[in-house]
């Protein structure tokens, strides 16, 4: 069963997701701060100066996640693209008073696509009596997923395939 969370195929997310542990599979990959390096291009900062919009910005992001299972403690990379966009209104009011401080303006969010994590990170739950091997086997193309759907398919074939020759 493909799990909820992953239903968007694009893995767009308001922060770094808290992923389930691809190694102990019990806790939560956490990313502190100082283990966020986010970064804007230069080509969307060039743009910026031209049309004057926040949803001209794009950039790259890397994280180190650690698993809070304290018997784990490993450690993920989290790696993928940002941009802006624009996420709700301000009306300028303040929110005791009601008093016109600035004008009515839009509210902006920087959200999370994540493209690879490594190792990579479980899409699916599978039932306890499934193969090891089969489980590896699947897991492993989930490292291109956030890539292209596409090459992941083909290397999940490839590698299925070969699998049940060996067992056939």
């Amino acid at each position: 069963m493909i799990k909820e969370e992953f239903w968007n195929r694009d893995l767009i997310f308001f922060e770094i997701p808290k992923f389930q542990c691809p190694i102990c599979h019990k806790g939560l990959l956490i990313t502190d701060k100082e283990n966020l390096k986010r970064e804007t291009t230069k080509e969307s900062e060039r743009y910026y100066d031209v049309v004057g919009e926040p949803e001209c910005y794009k950039g790259q992001f890397v994280s180190i996640s650690r698993c809070n299972n304290p018997d784990c403690q490993e450690i993920i990379t989290i790696a993928g693209e940002t941009e802006v966009i624009e996420h709700g209104w301000d009306d300028g009011r303040d929110p005791d008073t009601f008093e016109e401080l600035f004008p009515p303006h839009p509210k902006y969010k920087t959200v999370y696509r994540v493209k690879y994590t490594n190792p990579s990170i479980s899409l699916i739950k599978f039932p306890n009596d499934t193969p090891k091997e089969l489980v590896e086997i699947i897991e492993a193309s989930f490292q291109l997923f956030g890539l292209t759907e596409h090459l992941a398919a083909i290397k999940l074939e490839v590698e299925l395939k070969s699998f049940l020759t060996c067992k056939g």
